[in-house]
């Protein structure tokens, strides 16, 4: 009777520290989640909103593409370094960072092991004029924002 007993706490015991394994596990996925949200979060606002080089810098890996269809079924790619220097052409002339707040609204945020894909809607002065799918890395400094695919909302 006795040995039932202490094989039942045995049995209760494991179980108990299997869901606390995976609680944790699942907490876990949840942090790798909001990280990638804020490192985007963070990106966009330093691109879009503040215009700040070193900032965006830390956000976006040195080889991040932008994609875009354009007509006739063709890619345009722009270079991290194409993308900056568009941004410093702006704050020569004064059209940059734009006067109307950027933000964006997440529609989903896949994470796996080192790797994330973040899809969301962006919007310019409370209009949604982009959406937007990056893709993640997670390098041993953090996450990184290695590439982007967006399509314009037409009016």
């Amino acid at each position: 009777m006795k040995t039932r007993i202490i094989q039942l706490i045995g049995i209760f015991l494991l179980a108990f520290l299997l869901h606390l394994q995976g609680v944790k596990a699942a907490s876990d996925g949840n942090t790798e989640e909001l990280e990638v949200k804020n490192v985007i979060e963070y990106a966009i606002d330093a691109m879009y909103n503040k215009g700040d080089i070193e900032l965006i810098k830390t956000h976006y890996h040195p080889d991040y593409e932008l994609l875009l269809l354009v007509e006739g079924n063709k890619l345009y790619k722009m270079s991290l370094n194409e993308r900056i220097q568009h941004v410093k052409e702006g704050q020569q002339n004064q059209s940059y960072p734009p006067k109307e707040h950027v933000s964006i609204k997440f529609e989903f945020v896949d994470v796996a092991h080192s790797t994330a894909t973040v899809k969301f809607d962006y919007f310019r002065a409370g209009r949604q004029t982009c959406i937007d799918i990056m893709t993640l890395y997670k390098f041993e400094e953090g996450w990184r924002i290695v590439s982007q695919t967006t399509h314009h909302v037409q009016d």
